[in-house]
């Protein structure tokens, strides 16, 4: 009898050892998975729902900014500082969650960190413990701070309604400036064309075409060298093009003028792939020029016969003050003729001024500054005085260079300040006598 109770205080004593081993096992095991946790920063907190009591780990506390020792275990702390946004979402689906409407309870929400930033928070539960009718009356869940990964879904959002913005704009663009082109095309004498790199027409369209009574379709798939062989400067112009030298000519076919650009176009390695081009009608431009030659041309022929009618060159201003424009070139023998027309129109109009205007004359030698010098010298001896204006920089240094003196000739900068010099000189006159 001893021995059987003996024996079974030994396997009691057995039974106790193996069961202090499990439990020391299992408090090994749960501190390792506790410890696992706390270095993911992940925080935990318990719930029951019975009593009301709350649990918040270490890392739960320490992720919102504070010290265990100054956090609040209570439902309370946890409404305090979730954001009021998020207070009433957060609670209905732990309703739905609790009323078995929905499996699982995953909800995030933003929680207030003790510097005064708000952090998402991902927050998980599930069932720990149920009564006998199955009610949940113990939940257990993970708190993970998200804001990262929030904040990056924030940016890549931002970044995709960015991205969808410019490709809006960009479409919206490209609809504008293909309706921009559609209109050119129709309604202005224009033409797009593309040809390959062996010169064949790719594509043609635009109204121009049709005012050359050209159908677009008929030339797809022709050669340019053909179609323009009797216009050498147009086929120059491609063959340029097709080396990879942009062009530019002018072609006319009846009485329409068209005015051509061509583009080469290359591909990564810069061998031309094929040429566009634009064609535009200049009929009418060029009408109007060849009409403003024309009447350009007869304009001058007009000017040069009535120089030529002219008997002198001078120009009566006012009582007594003449003035003789110098335009052009003047060699010894016009500046000799200069003399002439000078004297005797000062004498035939009794004039007391003689203005000589060379601002039109570039340039002068030694024999033409002589002949104004004689000009002066004569012009004073029938009682008038010359004034010379306007004279290039170029004279003015010819002149100094030349050593050549322009004493008793007075000079002015300008033909104004040359013309007020002789009235005043007029009005001194008349009030000396």
């Amino acid at each position: 009898m001893v021995n059987t109770l003996q024996q079974q205080i030994a396997a009691l004593q057995a039974e106790l050892a193996t069961a202090k081993q499990q439990i020391a096992e299992l408090e090994m095991v749960n501190d390792l998975y506790i410890k696992a946790i706390d270095s993911s920063n992940i925080g935990l907190w318990d719930w029951n729902i019975t009593t009301g009591e709350v649990y918040f780990s270490d890392t739960y506390i320490t992720m919102l900014g504070y010290r265990p020792d100054e956090f609040e275990h209570s439902t309370d702390t946890w409404v305090a500082l979730t954001h009021p946004d998020d207070v009433q979402p957060a609670l209905d689906m732990l309703n739905a969650f609790l009323e078995h409407k929905i499996l699982v309870y995953e909800v995030e929400y933003r929680m207030r960190h003790k510097d005064g930033s708000w952090l998402w928070i991902l927050c998980r539960a599930d069932v720990t413990e149920r009564d006998a009718e199955g009610k949940y009356i113990r939940l257990s869940g993970t708190h993970t701070d998200n804001t990262t990964q929030h904040l990056a879904q924030d940016e890549l959002r931002r970044l995709n309604t960015d991205l969808e913005t410019i490709n809006l704009e960009r479409t919206l663009a490209l609809q504008r400036s293909t309706n921009l082109l559609q209109t050119l095309l129709t309604y202005m004498p224009i033409t797009i064309f593309e040809v390959d790199s062996q010169g064949l027409v790719l594509s043609a369209e635009g109204r121009a075409l049709y005012q050359l009574g050209v159908d677009p379709a008929h030339l797809i798939g022709q050669s340019v060298f053909d179609l323009l062989q009797d216009d050498p400067a147009a086929l120059e112009a491609y063959r340029a093009a097709l080396q990879g030298t942009e062009g530019h000519f002018l072609s006319k076919q009846g009485a329409i003028t068209m005015e051509t650009w061509l583009a080469p176009v290359r591909d990564d390695f810069g061998v031309v792939q094929r040429v566009i081009g634009v064609a535009i009608d200049v009929s009418a431009r060029v009408k109007a020029e060849e009409e403003h030659l024309l009447l350009t041309e007869r304009i001058i022929q007009m000017q040069r016969a009535a120089i030529r009618e002219l008997s002198t060159p001078l120009i009566p201003i006012a009582d007594g003050v003449v003035i003789m424009p110098l335009i052009g070139a003047i060699d010894t023998g016009r500046a000799k003729a200069v003399l002439e027309m000078l004297l005797e129109g000062v004498d035939r109009r009794n004039a007391h001024a003689a203005i000589l205007d060379i601002t039109g004359v570039q340039t002068v030698d030694t024999q033409v500054a002589n002949v104004l010098i004689q000009a002066a010298q004569a012009v004073r001896l029938l009682g008038a005085q010359v004034i010379l204006t306007g004279i290039q920089p170029k004279i003015a240094q010819t002149l100094v260079t030349l050593g050549v003196s322009l004493a008793g000739i007075v000079t002015r900068s300008t033909l104004q300040d040359g013309i007020a010099y002789a009235i005043r000189m007029r009005r001194n006159q008349a009030s000396a006598a």
